[in-house]
């Protein structure tokens, strides 16, 4: 999407001082071809910003101004947002931590009304922690002879801290999709994982448990 170019080249400062390069933004968000396109956008983007440490005062401003005008000029469901960003962040998060663009991005679509649990696609569709549990977990099965570079344990931290901080803002892991919960989906072949990764997995599975226990 042409979108993220305009972004990682220019920045969001930018629009705070060129109107033109506002307006094509927005032209390129009106003419989106999917909310699962804008959301890989704004997921990827805020990785980019995000790396670097706290993001500047103008900066959050205008994501801010992006996600206003997303919701309210765009009127996009910020149930379906939430879902695909939320999916699309734990895809490239294993080599970007959630920093406070992203947790901002989460709260505005929370605050908004977005519903946490829904289910993505269908009626029997995954919830966005299911489907993020389950790409996860493919993942650890291709870790054998990996696991040990420091590399490989630090996006597995960092992979699990997002887990546990989408069950502190409501996501709920006991959900059963297809008889089986996101918790679960974590440990599936966990036979088939390094053993410092299945041990590590089922420490992020009842942590995840804990965190919808009220």
């Amino acid at each position: 999407m042409c979108l993220d170019f305009i972004l990682e080249k220019w920045g969001l400062i930018k629009f705070t001082t060129s109107p033109g390069l506002l307006l094509t933004v927005q032209y390129l968000l009106r003419h989106a071809v999917s909310i699962g396109t804008l959301a890989e956008s704004l997921a990827s983007y805020d990785s980019e910003i995000s790396v670097f440490g706290d993001p500047p005062v103008q900066v959050s401003a205008a994501w801010q101004g992006l996600l206003t005008y997303v919701l309210e000029d765009l009127k996009v469901d910020p149930t379906i947002l939430l879902s695909q960003y939320s999916l699309q962040k734990g895809l490239c998060i294993r080599n970007k931590p959630l920093q406070k663009i992203g947790c901002a991005t989460i709260e505005r679509l929370l605050a908004s009304g977005a519903n946490i649990n829904a289910r993505m696609g269908a009626e029997d569709g995954p919830t966005a922690l299911h489907a993020v549990c389950e790409a996860f977990n493919k993942e650890l099965l291709t870790l054998e002879g990996r696991f040990h570079s420091y590399s490989w344990r630090e996006k597995l931290d960092i992979q699990a801290t997002y887990l546990e901080y989408l069950t502190t803002r409501g996501a709920d892991s006991s959900i059963r999709i297809g008889g089986q919960t996101a918790s679960e989906a974590l440990l599936v072949n966990q036979a088939d994982m390094p053993l410092a990764v299945r041990q590590n997995m089922l420490s992020v599975s009842k942590t995840m448990q804990e965190g919808n226990v009220i």
